[in-house]
């Protein structure tokens, strides 16, 4: 099964979300672009073939919330080299990568309208794994 199929983002400015988008893209594993004139895919897999990928549709009404859409990395080194290559496009706000938790290594990063994201890895299996300690410590 795969994690997810499609992520549809709304941006306020289709044009600086392509910019954008053309150049993080292939950082996070979508390298391949498709237009379909209302709307851009940003693909996992080179079109007409069907993988994982970032919708984008302008919509001028767009407001951002902090719904934040999240990456799974394979490790640690993963999301250190798609920070460094955030850095390297320009991107700027980036938050870490750093320990977040215990077990969440992430960096986070929003687009130019806003929509926010992280890449993380986890070293645990679940989500309330037992060597996290109970919140106030008891």
């Amino acid at each position: 099964m795969h994690r997810f199929d499609h992520i549809d983002l709304r941006v306020v400015d289709r044009a600086e979300a392509r910019a954008f988008y053309e150049r993080v893209g292939p950082i996070l594993g979508f390298p391949y672009v498709e237009d379909g004139g209302e709307w851009i895919c940003f693909c996992s897999v080179p079109p007409p073939g069907i993988g994982e990928y970032l919708a984008i549709t302008g919509d001028p009404a767009h407001r951002a919330d902090r719904t934040c859409h999240a990456l799974w990395a394979e490790s640690r080194a993963a999301v250190d080299a798609v920070a460094a290559g955030l850095r390297a496009v320009g991107v700027p706000g980036l938050e870490g990568p750093a320990m977040y938790y215990w077990g969440h290594y992430a960096v986070y990063f929003e687009d130019p309208a806003g929509n926010r994201f992280e890449v993380c890895y986890r070293e645990f299996t679940h989500a309330f794994d037992p060597r996290i300690p109970p919140a106030g410590g008891g």
